[in-house]
C-alpha cells in the first residue's frame, strides 16, 4: 500500500510553490491528519517518518508491536523507530541493509519478512511518502503473518523428516539400504577430476543367531543398537554407516585406500570386543573390504567385499 495523498493543484501551482510555503505546510498538516485516522484504522503496524528519519505518524498497533509511548516516541531523536526494530527483530542487519536501499527511493518495496524475537513474523511494505509529487518520507507497513510463516516453516520440517526417515534404519537410526546405494551412486557419477578413492567394508555379526535364539530378539535388537552406537562414535564425519540388512552392515569411506580400511576394521573389532554386553557370547564380526581402485561400478564394489565377507566368515568356521 502506498500512503500518498494526492491534491488536485495544476503542475503550475505545484512547481511554483515551495515546499515550505505556507499553504504546503497546511497541506502537509492536512495530510498528516487524514494519515493519523487511516492508519488507525488498519491492522497493520505502520510508522511514518521523514526523509531525515524523525517520526511523523504512527498508530498503536506499532506501538504496542514495538513497546513504546505513543506520544514519547514523538519527542524521540531521528532513527528511534530503527532503534526500535533493532531491540526487536533477529533479521535487522538484512532489514536495514535493503532499508537504505530504499531510503530516498520514489519505488515501493514489498515482500521483505521480519522475523521478530518473540517468534513473530511480519512482511513488510515500504512506500514512499509524497505530497504534491515531492518525497516528504517513507511508510512502513508491517503485516501480521506468523501463522501463515509457521504453517510453511512445519511444513519445510515435516518434508525435511519424512525425507530423513526415508533413508534411515527404523532400528538403528544409521543410515538404510537406499542411503547407502544412493551414494554410491553419486560416487561413481562424480567427475573424473574430483574423484578420490573409496574403500567400502561389509561386515556381519558372527553367531548373530545364537543371541536372538539365547536370549529373544529384543535383546537381539538392543545388542544391534549398541553396536552401531560404538561403531558410529570411531568412524569420520564423512564417513556414512548404514544398516544394510538383518546383521549386515556396510561403511563407505571416501578418500581412504585398502590399508586405511584395514586400519578402521581393526578399530571396529577392538570396540566391539570391550561394549560390556550382557550376554555371555563374544561379540565379533567378518569384514570384507572392496575399493574404487580395483571395481568399476557400485554392484562388483558390493560383490567383491560381500565375497570377500563370507570368505572370511566360511575359513573362521572351518
Amino acid at each position: 500500500m502506498v500512503y500518498s495523498p494526492v491534491y488536485s493543484e495544476s503542475p503550475e501551482q505545484q512547481s511554483s510553490e515551495s515546499i515550505t510555503s505556507p499553504k504546503h505546510s497546511s497541506q502537509l498538516a492536512q495530510s498528516l491528519a487524514l494519515l493519523d485516522a487511516v492508519i488507525e484504522a488498519t491492522a497493520d503496524a505502520i510508522i511514518v517518518y521523514s526523509l531525515d528519519h524523525y517520526i511523523l505518524k504512527m498508530n498503536h498497533r506499532y506501538c504496542e508491536l514495538m513497546g513504546i509511548d505513543k506520544y514519547e516516541a514523538y519527542n524521540h531523536t531521528p532513527d528511534a523507530h530503527l532503534e526500535c526494530l533493532s531491540r526487536n527483530c533477529l533479521n535487522y542487519n538484512a532489514f536495514i541493509e535493503r532499508f537504505n536501499k530504499f531510503s530516498n527511493s520514489p519505488k515501493v518495496d514489498t515482500n521483505f519478512v521480519l522475523k521478530f524475537k518473540n517468534n513473530c513474523y511480519y512482511n513488510l511494505t515500504n512506500s514512499p511518502y509524497t505530497i504534491n509529487g515531492q518525497l516528504l518520507g517513507r511508510v512502513l507497513a508491517l503485516h501480521d503473518i506468523t501463522i501463515q510463516k509457521r504453517t510453511e516453516l512445519d511444513l519445510i520440517e515435516r518434508e525435511a523428516l519424512y525425507k530423513d526417515l526415508s533413508i534411515r534404519d527404523n532400528l538403528t537410526g544409521i543410515y538404510n539400504r537406499r542411503k547407502l546405494l544412493l551414494e554410491l551412486k553419486n560416487c561413481f557419477e562424480m567427475p573424473k577430476p574430483n574423484k578420490k578413492t573409496l574403500s567400502l567394508i561389509m561386515f556381519d555379526l558372527n553367531d548373530f543367531k545364537k543371541i536372538n535364539d539365547t536370549y529373544g530378539h529384543g535383546m537381539g535388537d538392543f545388542v544391534l543398537q549398541r553396536i552401531t552406537e560404538s561403531i558410529s562414535a570411531c568412524l569420520r564425519k564423512k564417513d556414512i554407516f548404514g544398516r544394510w540388512g538383518g546383521d549386515e552392515f556396510v561403511i563407505l569411506l571416501p578418500d581412504c585406500d585398502r590399508i586405511k580400511a584395514e586400519r578402521t576394521t581393526l578399530k571396529i573389532q577392538s570396540r566391539l570386543s570391550n561394549l560390556g554386553l550382557p550376554v555371555t557370547m563374544p561379540i565379533t564380526c567378518s569384514f570384507g573390504i572392496s575399493t574404487t581402485e580395483e571395481e568399476k561400478c557400485p554392484e562388483s564394489l558390493i560383490h567383491h567385499a560381500d565375497m570377500a565377507m563370507y570368505y572370511v566368515k566360511h575359513n573362521k568356521h572351518k
